[in-house]
């Protein structure tokens, strides 16, 4: 069976909290809509039957990979002796301290059970294609630490270097010209380059644009097939024709390239938003995502911020914000909840209102973590899960040490619900069980309070479900669409949920700094399109 009819989900226990999920496989499987938006389409048209065969014409293509880890990491940070760790450990605060503690059974519990269902002797991820560098027209593809095999990528001419080096390294060469910076100039005003008709795409003819700045503003394909998008490089290949770069839109998805108004320029983060204008700032808050309408609402908003990170700063992998903007990107992620979530339904006994979820991956700092539990407070969402991404070798053992002290294996991402009438098929409640967790005090934690002095206490009232996933290409995370739908949008029937269905389903769905695209869902962010190139994606079949 080739990777294209594989399920991205390798493993889920009977109670939906543990998984096991493949990376490039749930990025590829993103590209085309869902089982449950195929269900849920409104009046599609006849060509909605040839969607497999139609709408992502890649059932042959895959996404280009790193090799998957054989082995974990070398702990060569981590305390050496028991007294050198005792007085690291004085050194962290109690609380951070008791919350990773809390984690640790969680993970523990869950890779134990997957050993135990699943086992490690089959690979962890499906197989991968990775570049290798010594060639351009060859890949490898590696499923365990035997079955690896040769197979040929379809032969590309290579402009230079940064072609391959930002697949092996991820290096940040998104090629973007940043041209959003007119936002920034033009926002005192409330007229900018955004402010003007979307433009909407083909899928029966490429759409080609001589630069970047022509599809700034809202981009939609509204069909229920692929697009593609070109951008015209302005230089001649070796062979003298005009080169240009090539994206793969996915059906029913729309984007925004931008850059967000976190500070008072996109490439200077030495001002504070403070330094800001205040009729700048003000047309900031008002319309927090440039050219998107306050008028449009989600079910579903997933944040993957640019969290200070003094590691990924040096490495200069993407664009981050220093501790110093740490206020100002807490507001930002508010003010988007604020005004783009869906509101919740008041009236208990409608059961076509699908719930308002707001996500938020962090880091394992502290001070990121309090920051996305007080954009959620601030706009009137409270913490109901948390989903622990945890990485692990192609055999399942975590690529650093759980308990480690400088480097932890895992990511964690918060889940939020809108204050509002809770439908039991909206929030399963069942992995609650699995962790000896009361559901009746999960349930109230949900629509309660959350104050400050509970922040670290509220982590024993909520759903924890842990994702076991080998790592890829740096920044690359795990796309969780399936996983959300499964536990969030599929309960009740779906042919009823016309009063809230928008484009690709019954629900509407927004994922912020986005590196990808997502078939159904909007996207935006100035590295919105950054695994979406053609370039990043392979030709050939992996039987």
């Amino acid at each position: 069976m080739s990777n294209a009819e594989k399920s991205a989900i390798l493993f889920s226990d009977k109670t939906k909290s543990t998984f096991i999920l493949d990376i490039p496989q749930s990025i590829k499987q993103a590209q085309s809509l869902s089982p449950h938006q195929k269900e849920t389409q409104q009046n599609p048209p006849l060509s909605i039957s040839l969607l497999h065969s139609q709408e992502f014409k890649s059932t042959n293509k895959y996404l280009i990979s790193t090799l998957p880890l054989a082995e974990p990491y070398p702990t060569t940070t981590e305390p050496k002796s028991e007294s050198a760790r005792a007085q690291v450990l004085a050194r962290i605060p109690e609380g951070e301290r008791t919350y990773h503690e809390g984690i640790l059974p969680v993970v523990n519990d869950a890779l134990e059970t997957i050993q135990q269902d699943f086992g490690s002797q089959q690979g962890w991820c499906l197989p991968r294609y990775f570049v290798d560098k010594s060639q351009t027209s060859a890949g490898f593809v590696k499923r365990g630490d035997d079955d690896c095999a040769s197979v040929s990528l379809k032969r590309r001419r290579i402009s230079s270097s940064r072609d391959l080096s930002k697949y092996q390294s991820g290096t940040n060469s998104d090629g973007f010209d940043h041209e959003t910076s007119a936002f920034y100039e033009n926002s005192g005003s409330g007229s900018t380059q955004f402010d003007h008709p979307p433009v909407i795409l083909s899928s029966t003819s490429e759409n080609e644009f001589e630069t970047m700045s022509e599809v700034n503003g809202v981009v939609k394909n509204t069909s229920f097939e692929t697009a593609h998008l070109s951008i015209s490089n302005h230089e001649m290949n070796l062979n003298g024709v005009s080169s240009s770069t090539r994206y793969i839109i996915p059906p029913r998805s729309n984007f925004i390239l931008c850059t967000l108004p976190l500070s008072s320029h996109p490439h200077d983060n030495t001002f504070t938003s403070d330094s800001i204008p205040t009729h700048t700032r003000n047309h900031h808050e008002e319309q927090p995502i440039p050219g998107l309408s306050k008028d449009q609402k989600f079910n579903l908003i997933l944040f993957d911020p640019p969290w200070p990170n003094k590691s990924v700063r040096r490495s200069k992998h993407y664009q981050t914000h220093p501790y110093a903007e740490m206020d100002s990107l807490t507001k930002q992620l508010s003010n988007i909840l604020q005004i783009h979530a869906q509101p919740p339904t008041s009236d208990s006994n409608d059961s076509t209102q699908h719930p308002s979820i707001a996500a938020i991956w962090i880091t394992n700092a502290e001070k990121a973590r309090r920051a996305a539990y007080n954009a959620l407070n601030t706009s009137g969402f409270r913490v109901c899960e948390e989903w622990i991404w945890v990485k692990v070798t192609n055999r399942g053992i975590p690529i650093t040490p759980i308990n480690g002290l400088w480097r932890k294996p895992y990511e964690i991402l918060i889940i939020g619900r809108k204050n509002g009438i809770m439908h039991e098929a909206e929030c399963d409640c069942s992995s609650a069980i699995h962790m000896n967790v009361d559901v009746n005090v999960q349930r109230s934690s949900i629509l309660g309070s959350y104050s400050e002095s509970d922040f670290h206490s509220v982590r024993e009232k909520i759903t924890r479900r842990v994702i076991a996933a080998v790592p890829d290409i740096h920044s690359r995370k795990p796309n969780l669409r399936d996983l959300f739908e499964d536990i969030f949008f599929t309960g009740g029937d779906a042919a009823t949920n016309s009063s809230s269905a928008g484009v690709g389903g019954s629900y509407m769905a927004m994922e912020v700094f986005a590196r990808n695209l997502t078939a159904g869902w909007w996207g935006c962010g100035n590295e919105v399109l950054k695994f979406n190139e053609e370039k990043c994606w392979a030709d050939s079949d992996l039987n």
